[in-house]
């Protein structure tokens, strides 16, 4: 399955002094940490991802939809204060220090288990306050995500070339102030959750396709290419105001010339359908050449958002009968009315490839971007 990567940003649970290592059952009055479900943002489509993205997973037995996989693991920070958490530099560390956090299946719930299997406990008359950072492991050698008063921040993330091996970045907003008492009883074995509610760190960048009714001729797309697109950064989630939590996540791409990409979301053999289609989902769908039938292979990039230079191109190679032709557009020149010439946290766009004839039988690619699910960023009309 294809990784991907979270940022979860809970303030509200401490733990110093709180953590008890003993694997035999607790007593009664003691109550067990744990983390209800993560979630996305109420802005966030989660019931249209795409392939690529972190969306909607539904499992056997169950009639729910939960918007963060089973499959995944996080990693968690937190701190201990007494009252409300008024700094995060300010509060105590605790046991919670880049600790794993996984689903486990026999308490159908997420827990952290201690070393020796054991639980950790909510604390008396302490709060606690959260961050966590998923996969647990990153697979970006020596980037380490750290947190801090400003949220998460990780240096050097570097988009893999591979769109197969692209991570779903998310973070989320604080839980602030938490304690035992907030917590809802879940069960014998399992006392519920801190809540955590993911947003989208990266630009999603999406292919469609579409023919014109009036074209007769089979229109087979061969490839798409992204060039030239920034691919190392710095992150950090900008959190300005301790108290009421605002934040302005943003990037820092790196100017090095050598930190820039391409990116090939699709090589193979699909024809261009009359109503628009996903090229993801007509390459798992169609029984051609080059087509690969998988839920987790991605045709569609998690890309840093950037600023969109002269350079960054899409290359389209598509065949109109036995001919063989190549279009490319530079990204920023439309639409010509409101060019979009950055991609900007947590949105999604998606470039529709339009095959037309013109006035004068001309062939003609439109590209149709648009933003859709995750934050809404206006239509792009694009034309080759």
């Amino acid at each position: 399955m294809k990784k991907h990567l979270f940022l979860v940003a809970l303030a509200g649970v401490a733990l110093a002094g709180c953590v008890k290592n003993e694997v035999e059952s607790p007593v009664t009055k003691d109550v067990k940490i744990g983390f209800a479900t993560p979630v996305l943002n109420s802005n966030v489509d989660t019931k249209a991802s795409v392939y690529g993205e972190i969306g909607s997973h539904s499992y056997p037995g169950t009639s729910v939809n939960y918007s963060y996989p089973r499959e995944e693991s996080f990693k968690i920070f937190a701190v201990e204060h007494s009252g409300a958490l008024t700094s995060w530099a300010n509060a105590t560390p605790t046991a919670f220090n880049n600790t794993a956090i996984s689903y486990n299946g026999s308490l159908d719930a997420w827990v952290p288990m201690t070393a020796e299997g054991g639980f950790y406990y909510w604390p008396d008359n302490k709060q606690l306050s959260f961050a966590a950072v998923s996969p647990a492991e990153l697979d970006i050698t020596g980037v380490e995500a750290t947190y801090g008063a400003t949220g998460t921040n990780i240096e050097n993330f570097v988009v893999a070339d591979d769109p197969a091996k692209q991570y779903d970045l998310l973070f989320s907003k604080r839980a602030v102030n938490k304690t035992a008492a907030d917590m809802v009883d879940m069960g014998a074995d399992y006392y519920g959750g801190i809540p955590i509610t993911f947003q989208h760190a990266l630009s999603s960048i999406h292919f469609s396709l579409k023919k014109d009714a009036s074209v007769t001729e089979t229109v087979t797309l061969l490839n798409i290419t992204l060039k030239n697109a920034v691919s190392k950064a710095t992150f950090n989630e900008n959190i300005t105001n301790e108290t009421t939590y605002a934040s302005s996540p943003a990037w820092a791409t790196s100017t090095d010339a050598n930190d820039k990409g391409d990116y090939v979301p699709f090589s193979g053999s699909v024809e261009f359908p009359i109503n628009p289609r996903y090229v993801s989902d007509l390459a798992a769908s169609d029984d051609v050449e080059g087509a690969e039938k998988d839920n987790d292979v991605s045709h569609a990039l998690l890309m840093i958002p950037q600023a969109l230079g002269n350079d960054v191109v899409v290359e389209v190679k598509y065949q109109v009968g036995a001919e063989v032709k190549t279009r490319t557009v530079q990204l920023n020149q439309y639409p010509s009315s409101a060019p979009i010439t950055s991609w900007a946290v947590g949105t999604r766009y998606t470039y529709r490839l339009y095959y037309s004839k013109g006035a004068q039988m001309d062939d003609i690619i439109y590209f149709a971007p648009s933003t859709e699910g995750w934050t809404e960023g206006g239509v792009i009309e694009v034309t080759l």
